[in-house]
C-alpha cells in the first residue's frame, strides 16, 4: 500500500518539492530539495518504474532528506537533493534522450539550487544529455573526467567496513565472511575490492544476469535473494534499493554489524533501531558508510584534485571509527549519534532550510 507522502513532508522537514510534467513525452519530473542549509543540494537523477505517483515521490522526499543527512555527515558545502523520472517502461533512446532534454530544461527553472547526477537506471550518458540542456548537472562533457561515482561510493563503503572489522576485533578482512546484497554497479566495484583484500562473500541479486556475471568472474557464491539475509555472515551488506531491513528481514539475520552501499536500507516504518538493538547488530548508517560517491561529485564540482578526494573518503575509516567508540561508551547505537553528528553540522550554517 502506497504511503501518504505528506507525513515525510513533515517528518523530515521538507523545503520544497517541485514536479514537472510532460504530457507530450508522456512523463514526470520530481525534485525534492531537503536542505540548502549548506550550499546547493547535490543528488542522483533516479530514473527506475513506479507503480504510482506517491511511490516516486516518497522514494525522492526520502533519498532527499538521506543527502542532507549524507552531505552534512562528511562536512560538504551542499545540501540534500533528490530527482526522480517516471517515463514509459517501453521508452526507445530517442523518446529517453528527448525527455533528458527536457528535464534539464527543467533544471534551469530552479536557478542552480539543485545540481542533478548519475542514480539507480541512469548512467554517465544520460548526465551528457542533460548537460547539453543545463550546466546544472555533473557530467563528463563539462567536467573533462568520468563522473561515475560508483567505485568511490564502493571505496566509501570499504573503509567503513574496516573500521568496523578493527572494532570488533575481527583482525582482517580475511577473517570475515560478507554476505553482499545486490550486484548493481556499486556491488560489484565493492566485491572487487573486498575480494582482494581477502575478504569471503557470499552475494545475490534479483538479475539473474549479474548473479551470472559475478558467479563468473569473482568466482564467489550466489544464493537466492530470500537467502542472503539468513547467511552466516559477519557483516551483511545492504548495496540494492532501499527499504530491504524490515521487520520480516531483520529478525532472519545472521550477521552482527551491517554496512553497505544502499541509501535508506531501513524501512522508516518498522522502528528498525529499536529491532537491531535487541539482536545487538550494529548498524553503520548508510549515509556514513556510502559518502564515497558524493564526496567525489562534491570535488569535481568544486574543482578539486583527486588527493582532496581521497583524504576525504579515507577519512570515512576515521568517522566511522570514532562513532563506533562513541555508541560502546555511551551506550547508544551509532543511528542515534551519526544523526545527531550531521544535525549539529548543520545547525552550525545558521541558515534555514530553503
Amino acid at each position: 500500500m502506497t504511503q501518504d507522502p505528506s507525513k515525510y513532508l513533515k517528518a523530515l522537514g521538507y523545503g520544497k518539492i517541485y514536479v514537472h510534467r510532460d504530457p507530450e513525452l508522456d512523463f514526470t519530473a520530481i525534485v525534492a530539495l531537503h536542505s540548502t542549509a549548506l550550499g546547493p543540494a547535490i543528488g542522483g537523477c533516479r530514473c527506475i518504474q513506479y507503480d504510482h505517483f506517491d511511490t516516486a515521490l516518497n522514494d525522492a522526499l526520502q533519498l532527499g532528506h538521506a543527502m542532507t543527512l549524507k552531505a552534512a555527515m562528511h562536512e560538504l558545502p551542499h545540501g540534500g537533493g533528490k530527482s526522480v523520472l517516471m517515463i514509459p517502461e517501453h521508452c526507445d533512446s530517442k523518446q529517453r534522450d528527448l525527455i533528458l532534454k527536457s528535464f534539464g530544461n527543467f533544471l534551469n527553472e530552479l536557478n542552480g539550487t539543485y545540481i542533478t547526477a548519475v542514480d539507480s537506471g541512469t548512467q554517465p550518458q544520460d548526465m551528457d544529455v542533460i548537460a547539453t540542456q543545463t550546466p546544472y548537472v555533473l557530467a563528463d562533457t563539462h567536467l573533462k573526467s568520468t563522473c561515475n561515482p560508483s567505485y568511490y561510493t564502493a571505496q566509501g563503503v570499504r573503509y567503513a567496513m574496516e573500521a568496523l572489522i578493527e572494532h570488533k576485533g575481527y583482525g582482517s578482512f580475511s577473517n570475515v565472511t560478507i554476505a553482499l546484497q545486490g550486484l548493481g554497479a556499486v556491488g560489484l566495484y565493492l566485491c572487487e575490492i573486498l575480494l582482494d583484500l581477502g575478504a569471503h562473500i557470499i552475494a545475490t541479486d534479483t538479475d539473474p544476469l549479474r548473479c551470472e556475471q559475478a558467479s563468473k568472474t569473482f568466482n564467489i557464491n550466489i544464493v537466492e535473494p530470500e537467502d542472503i539475509y539468513a547467511i552466516q555472515a559477519n557483516i551483511f551488506a545492504p548495496c540494492a534499493l532501499g527499504g530491504t531491513l524490515n521487520a520480516r528481514t531483520i529478525p532472519l539475520l545472521k550477521a552482527d554489524s551491517i554496512v553497505g552501499s544502499a541509501n535508506n536500507p531501513c524501512d522508516t516504518s518498522d522502528h528498525t533501531e529499536q529491532l537491531f538493538k535487541a539482536q545487538e547488530i550494529t548498524y553503520v548508517p548508510d549515509y556514513l558508510a556510502n559518502g564515497g560517491g558524493l564526496i567525489h561529485v562534491a570535488g569535481l564540482y568544486a574543482n578539486l584534485d583527486s588527493s582532496w578526494v581521497d583524504d576525504k573518503i579515507k577519512n570515512i575509516y576515521t568517522r566511522t571509527q570514532q562513532l563506533l567508540s562513541q555508541a560502546a561508551q555511551q551506550h547508544q547505537s551509532m543511528e542515534y549519534l551519526a544523526r545527531e553528528f550531521a544535525y549539529h553540522v548543520l545547525q552550525r550554517s545558521h541558515q534555514p532550510h530553503t
